[in-house]
């Protein structure tokens, strides 16, 4: 009842998926507790990504953080707490770049504490601050790969990620998780992650 949900409804790119196109219309009619509910029905196909950075463009617009999420999360009952808390007790921590939600399957028995700093991403229910994000797409970090100096440093920081990089940069096919990993891992960047998932992703 504090969080104005926005959804960015993409037209279906043919007519086999109008059907489901409905439905979804159908069900988002049913949603309630919210503050408010804001639908944008896009005339045109979009595609996963333009509906992605049309939806970042018009919240960052209208407000100084935003919690960002695909269709296919199911969250905890505290996700929103969890996730407001996150983007209050960080919004001027600069190394801080964004509040994830979901933890990696990781064994975590012997960790005490209810969250880590990590320069991983998931996308997977993520809050962002838009002074800290600003006007960067995906298409912008790809640019940044190329760079022969970011990729050293991705070498030497976060191996870990050093192949998937390098196999993004050989196929020219970039995932968002792993693009947002190389731009914290270049920037000096963390992420805070629970130690205790607060999503599902189906």
């Amino acid at each position: 009842n504090e969080t104005e949900l926005i959804v960015g409804l993409d037209y279906p790119p043919t007519e086999k998926y109008q059907e489901g196109y409905m439905k979804i219309i159908d069900y988002l009619d049913s949603v309630k507790s919210f503050l408010k509910i804001t639908i944008i029905k896009h005339q045109h196909n979009l595609g996963a990504i333009g509906n992605i950075e049309y939806l970042i463009k018009y919240v960052t617009d209208r407000y100084d953080a935003y919690i960002f999420s695909e269709d296919d999360n199911e969250f905890s009952p505290n996700f929103l707490e969890y996730m407001n808390n996150g983007l209050e007790k960080y919004k001027h921590d600069m190394r801080v770049y964004s509040i994830c939600g979901y933890n990696y399957p990781v064994n975590m028995e012997e960790y005490t504490k209810n969250i880590f700093a990590f320069h991983g991403c998931s996308a997977w229910g993520i809050g962002r601050w838009t002074h800290k994000f600003p006007n960067i797409t995906l298409s912008d970090i790809q640019k940044m790969a190329y760079n022969p100096i970011n990729i050293l440093k991705v070498l030497i920081k976060a191996p870990d990620i050093f192949i998937t990089l390098i196999m993004m940069l050989k196929r020219k096919e970039f995932f968002g998780d792993t693009s947002h990993v190389f731009y914290s891992v270049i920037n000096n960047k963390v992420s805070i992650f629970p130690t205790i998932s607060k999503v599902r992703n189906w």
